[in-house]
C-alpha cells in the first residue's frame, strides 16, 4: 500500500514538472514570437507598385482600353526609349523610378508640348539635384526634367542653400503618388521655381518681397528685409537718383536698346557673383599662421577687385600687405561661409550691389575690435560691425558693391566698395536713433 502512494505521488509530481514544462515553452514561444516581429517603417499597402502607378495615372488621364491592352501599354507604346527603360510592374516605385515614369507620361499627356531644355540645363550645371549621382544613370535626366517642372522638388538641405536632395531610393506612398500626378495633369500645383532651377515661396514673404523677382524658398525672410545701400543717405529715395531695385535690375536697358540688360546680365552675372563671392570668402577665412605664404588667398582677394589690364589695381597691394602684418601681429584665424543669390543684385546710386548672407566664427585674435580683425580696402573706416566674442557663430547680412573705373559693358566689373557695416547696431548704437 506504502508503495502505491508512494508511486502515486511520483505520478504526480512528474505531472506537475512536465505542465510546468508546457507552459514555460508556450510562454517563452509567445515572447519569441513577439521578439521576432519588427514594426514596419510604412504599412506595405502604402507603398507603390509600378503597375500600380501606371494603373493610377491611366484612369486619371481617362484611357479607355480596349482588349488586353493595359495602361502601361497606351501610355508607353509611342515613346519606345520610355519603355526600354521602365522596370518590372511588380518592383516597388522609389523617387527615382517615380521621375522616370512621370517624365515619360509628361510627354503621353502633353503630345504637342514641345521639351523646354533651358530648365533642363540649369538645373544640370548649377546641380541643383544634389544628390543626382545616388540615382541609376538611366534616371538621371529624367530626374532632372521632372525636378526642373516642379512637379517632384525633392528635400531641403536647409537655410541658404541653393540645391536639394532628390532621395532617389526613398520608396514613394501611394499620396506622394496622387500629388505628383496632380502636378502633372495641372501646372498651377506645381512648385514654382526660379528661372535657374529654385524652389521658390509664396507664404510668408518679407515685407520688401514686391522688390524682387522671386523670393527663394531656403532663404529667411531677413535676407531681404536688409535695408538698401541707398537708404544710408538721406532723401536719396525721394530724389530718385540712379536707383534699380532687383526686380526690374535683369531688364533696365536705359539708353541701350531693348533687351541689352537681360543679356549682359545672362551672360555675366555668373562672373560677379564668383568675384564678390571670392572676396567674401577670403575675408571671412583667414590663418595667422598660413597667411604669409597663402599665395592662392592672395591672389584671389587681390583680383576680386578691379585690376586694369597692365596689372595694377586699384590700390589693393598697399591694402592687402599691411592687413597680412596686422592678421599676424593679432594672431587671427577666422572661419566662415557666405552666400548669395543673383536675384538680390540692384543698383545704388549708380553701384552695382550684392548682398551675402555671411556665417562666420573667429576662432582666436588677441585683440577682439573687428577693425583689428577684419579686412577692407578702406581700412578701419571700412569695418563698422557689432562687437564679437571669440569662438561663437554669427549670422550676418552684408554687402559688397561693384564697378569698374572706366566706361564698360559690365563684363569687367569687380568689387570696389566692400565695408562690412551692421546698419541697425550703427543706428541705434553710433546714432543713437
Amino acid at each position: 500500500m506504502k508503495k502505491i502512494i508512494k508511486n502515486q505521488r511520483k505520478s504526480i509530481l512528474t505531472a506537475a514538472v512536465l505542465l510546468m514544462g508546457v507552459i514555460l515553452i508556450v510562454f517563452s514561444s509567445k515572447n519569441t514570437s513577439a521578439a521576432k516581429v519588427k514594426p514596419a517603417k510604412l504599412p506595405a499597402k502604402q507603398h507603390i507598385k509600378v503597375d500600380e502607378f501606371f494603373d493610377y495615372m491611366g484612369k486619371k488621364f481617362k484611357i479607355k482600353k480596349e482588349g488586353d491592352k493595359t495602361y502601361r501599354d497606351y501610355i508607353t507604346e509611342d515613346n519606345p526609349y520610355f519603355y526600354a527603360g521602365v522596370p518590372d510592374g511588380k518592383g516597388t516605385v522609389t523617387n527615382e523610378i517615380a521621375g522616370y515614369l512621370l517624365y515619360g507620361a509628361y510627354f503621353y499627356y502633353y503630345p504637342d508640348e514641345t521639351d523646354d531644355d533651358s530648365m533642363y540645363h540649369f538645373v544640370d550645371y548649377y546641380k541643383r539635384v544634389h544628390d543626382i549621382k545616388k540615382a541609376k544613370y538611366k534616371y538621371r535626366e529624367a530626374i532632372k526634367h521632372i525636378f526642373g517642372y516642379g512637379i517632384m522638388a525633392g528635400y531641403s538641405k536647409g537655410r541658404y542653400t541653393h540645391s536639394r536632395d532628390f532621395r532617389p531610393k526613398k520608396k514613394i506612398t501611394k499620396d506622394e503618388m496622387k500629388l505628383y500626378v496632380a502636378r502633372l495633369m495641372d501646372k498651377k500645383k506645381r512648385v514654382p521655381m526660379s528661372r535657374d532651377g529654385q524652389v521658390l515661396r509664396t507664404k510668408n514673404l518679407p515685407k520688401k518681397a514686391k522688390y524682387y523677382e522671386y523670393i527663394l524658398e531656403s532663404f529667411p525672410n531677413k535676407y531681404y528685409d536688409r535695408r538698401w545701400a541707398f537708404e544710408v543717405w538721406e532723401g536719396v529715395k525721394k530724389k530718385g537718383i540712379d536707383i534699380i531695385y532687383p526686380k526690374d535690375y535683369r531688364f533696365d536697358d536705359g539708353s541701350m536698346g531693348e533687351g541689352y540688360m537681360k543679356r549682359v546680365f545672362d551672360a555675366s552675372s555668373d562672373m560677379w557673383i564668383k568675384k564678390a563671392t571670392d572676396n567674401m570668402m577670403m575675408r571671412f577665412n583667414v590663418d595667422y599662421r598660413t597667411i604669409k605664404k597663402d599665395k592662392k588667398w592672395y591672389r584671389k582677394l587681390y583680383h576680386s577687385y578691379y585690376v586694369f589690364e597692365d596689372g595694377r589695381s586699384a590700390g589693393q597691394e598697399k591694402a592687402i600687405k599691411p592687413y597680412i602684418k596686422q592678421v599676424i601681429k593679432n594672431k587671427v584665424r577666422i572661419v566662415g561661409k557666405v552666400d548669395t543669390d543673383k536675384s538680390s543684385i540692384y543698383q545704388s546710386i549708380g553701384a552695382m550691389v550684392i548682398r551675402f548672407h555671411v556665417k562666420f566664427k573667429v576662432i582666436s585674435a588677441k585683440d577682439m575690435n573687428p577693425e583689428k580683425i577684419f579686412y577692407s580696402e578702406m581700412g578701419k573706416v571700412g569695418i563698422v560691425m557689432k562687437p564679437i566674442k571669440k569662438g561663437v557663430w554669427y549670422d550676418r547680412i552684408y554687402e559688397v558693391e561693384l564697378g569698374s573705373p572706366v566706361m564698360c559693358d559690365f563684363q569687367d566689373h569687380a568689387v570696389h566698395t566692400d565695408e562690412l557695416v551692421d546698419w541697425d547696431w550703427y543706428d541705434k548704437t553710433v546714432l543713437g536713433k
